[in-house]
């Protein structure tokens, strides 16, 4: 089990996502900084990811590239994993990262 996060950041757009953002949250928690841009869910999309410790910001939606580049632009580290809510780093994939 990793018992260091990496300094990597994590990007994610979010709206109504609850059903899949806890698994992909769990296949990220390897990066140690997580940011969530939510476009004003109505279910608990927000407080999962509070609960997991992500940075959260409530953003009216600007379209897909606008959107990821403002979460991408309140990312902490150089280098920024941008994920969708429904997509999974397979641990393979999460191995690779962490070596580099």
């Amino acid at each position: 089990m990793l018992l260091e996060k990496i300094p990597l950041s994590v990007a994610i757009i979010v709206k109504n996502e609850e059903m899949n953002l806890p698994e992909c949250l769990k296949s990220v928690s390897f990066a140690d900084d997580i940011v969530v841009v939510d476009s004003g869910s109505t279910d608990r999309t927000v407080e999962i990811a509070k609960e997991f410790g992500c940075r959260v910001f409530i953003e009216d939606w600007k379209g897909y590239g606008p959107q990821k580049n403002s979460a991408v632009d309140k990312c902490k580290h150089e280098w920024v994993l941008v994920v969708d809510a429904d997509e999974r780093i397979p641990e393979e994939t999460k191995n690779e990262i962490i070596k580099k």
